[in-house]
């Protein structure tokens, strides 16, 4: 990439070639006034010193490259000044996206960062739609972030995978296979300033009951605690529900129901299972 000599580089260079020769001709001056011994030998010295440092800034100027060159072929993303800005010397100037992998970033639970290596897979999907695809993990960055309050996981996607840079993604990671793990339908949570809960079918009619969350699969939450096998949940339309509210039971082995809010969804009912297999935690998404 090359830019031509700014407006202000050109008027810098003009100013030192004319403090150039200013700095010659006092130069000169001071050697004719020391030979009539109006001058002493430290003058001159003065002079000289002077005369190169402005004779030195002029070919500094003059021999100035102004092509930037980047190590690989890429895409430039961002430029961080305009021209005619001055620029100290080991500034970034402009940002570039190699065009082969992508580098993705996830916010990750810090507490579940510790349990994640690099070279561990992670199951990858675009946010917008589209397959979901593995990957590797490069690197693992338990610092939080002060924004987020998130600690980062690192891969390296394919370019094979035609993810942009910039796409937003989700990703999940394995972190542990347990059995007769209890989980539910995720739209089951619900949340009251950091407490997850869900309401329960207790004799006809809703009952709040919180509960501990663990790891996420495929849309179910596993339950650490608060739930037993064979409890009732209310999956669809909890926002209409509260606690104590009455419940119509259609038929035995039908799902619950009521009368939904006005402009509501008419709540539906689920089982909470006991599984068995893997279990998966959701690692949040990527800007990059």
């Amino acid at each position: 990439m090359s830019t031509p000599p700014s407006p202000q580089s050109r008027l810098d260079t003009a100013q030192a070639a004319t403090a150039s020769a200013q700095a010659n001709e006092a130069l000169a001056r001071t050697r004719r006034l020391r030979a009539d011994g109006l001058m002493s030998d430290a003058d001159v010295e003065t002079a000289r010193a002077s005369a190169q440092s402005a004779n030195a800034l002029v070919r500094s100027l003059q021999g100035r490259d102004y092509t930037l060159r980047s190590p690989a072929e890429g895409t430039v993303t961002a430029m961080n000044f305009a021209v005619g800005d001055i620029v100290a010397a080991g500034t970034t100037i402009a940002a570039i996206t190699i065009d082969s992998d992508v580098r993705a970033r996830f916010g990750i639970d810090p507490s579940l960062a510790r349990s994640v290596r690099a070279g561990d897979t992670i199951f990858i999907t675009p946010t917008s739609g589209g397959t979901t695809f593995s990957a590797r993990i490069a690197a693992v960055d338990p610092v939080v972030d002060p924004v987020t309050r998130l600690a980062s996981v690192f891969a390296n996607v394919g370019a094979a995978s035609e993810i942009a840079s910039g796409e937003p993604l989700k990703g999940e990671i394995l972190i542990s296979t347990r059995s007769g793990v209890l989980t539910i339908p995720q739209t089951a949570l619900l949340d009251d300033a950091g407490q997850r809960y869900v309401f329960t079918v207790d004799q006809g009619k809703a009952k709040r009951v919180d509960v501990v969350t663990g790891a996420i699969d495929a849309g179910r939450v596993e339950i650490v605690s608060g739930l037993k096998r064979a409890d009732q949940v209310i999956t669809a339309g909890v926002a209409g529900v509260s606690d104590g509210v009455s419940l119509t039971i259609e038929k035995p082995g039908a799902k619950a129901g009521m009368k939904p809010p006005r402009g509501g969804q008419k709540p539906s009912m689920s089982q909470v299972e006991q599984r068995s297999g893997a279990v998966a935690n959701s690692v949040g998404t990527s800007a990059r």
